[in-house]
């Protein structure tokens, strides 16, 4: 065996050793959240994404993320009336979907723990750094986190309307992931 394939053979055999304390979070819907907090002139609103698509992989000793992608469509987020949801859709012309791939999940000198990863929407990618946790008990988890989302940075406007009203660009998601690893 020549060593470029004996190279190689060690890499995959490498990759699926790294592989072999992942585990999967499948996440419990019913007992989970993903909030967004709008701040707007007279009336800020909390829209719940209800429906969504989590593939969460960690190590099973530290309990801690190694690779997560999220993603939804914000049709499926409501806020309680339906012209202001409608509203929501048009603001992103026909791209409305969106996701979260993580790129870390580091502990800082502060001691919080800080998720970064890219975010997607309307066609735009932003990388994105949060303070999140991880709760783990058993095989049961909760990750939560508070992300800050500027709507400028994805190339969406301002909200304005006559002239007195206007949407905060600051959006505030908060989310509760709960759930058990497999």
């Amino acid at each position: 065996m020549n060593y470029k394939k004996l190279f190689i053979l060690a890499i995959s055999i490498s990759g699926f050793l790294g592989n072999v304390n992942a585990s999967t979070f499948v996440v419990d819907k019913t007992n989970s959240s993903v909030l967004i907090d709008v701040k707007a002139t007279g009336d800020s609103f909390t829209g719940k994404l209800n429906s969504y698509t989590a593939v969460i992989q960690g190590d099973q000793a530290t309990k801690k993320p190694s690779k997560v992608t999220f993603g939804w469509d914000f049709l499926n987020i409501k806020t309680g009336k339906d012209k202001r949801d409608k509203k929501m859709i048009s603001w992103l012309e026909t791209k409305s979907k969106g996701s979260f791939t993580l790129d870390s999940f580091t502990k800082r000198t502060d001691g919080r723990t800080w998720a970064k990863g890219k975010m997607t929407i309307h066609g735009v990618t932003q990388v994105i750094e949060f303070p999140a946790k991880v709760l783990a008990k058993g095989g049961r988890m909760t990750i939560r986190g508070t992300a800050v989302i500027d709507t400028r940075k994805f190339k969406l406007p301002i909200i304005k309307m006559v002239g007195l009203f206007k949407v905060d660009p600051l959006v505030t998601v908060r989310f509760s992931l709960r759930g058990t690893l497999k």
